[in-house]
């Protein structure tokens, strides 16, 4: 795994702090952070987020998920949700 700013170089190369690496494969993980709605009252009671939904201790009971991220699709399926959903 490298860390880095890249640009692609050709199919199947990209150029990373001036050097040249080739691949077969290549996964581009650029990350992501979670988009905070702007819906009246919601800083006022608790919420989650993707950075912290996964280190609960304890799960709620009830959960309402408000997005349409890949996250919020594998928490909203009711066979694999956490919670009820």
């Amino acid at each position: 795994m490298r860390t880095a700013e890249a640009r692609p170089a050709s199919r199947v190369s990209l150029q990373v702090n001036g050097k040249s690496l080739r691949f077969r494969k290549a996964v581009v993980a650029t990350g992501g952070r979670a988009l905070i709605p702007q819906i009246d009252g919601l800083e006022n009671v608790p919420y989650l987020t993707n950075a912290n939904l996964f280190n609960l201790v304890d799960l709620p009971p009830r959960l309402v998920i408000i997005g349409a991220g890949p996250s919020s699709h594998r928490l909203g399926d009711p066979n694999s949700a956490p919670a009820q959903v």
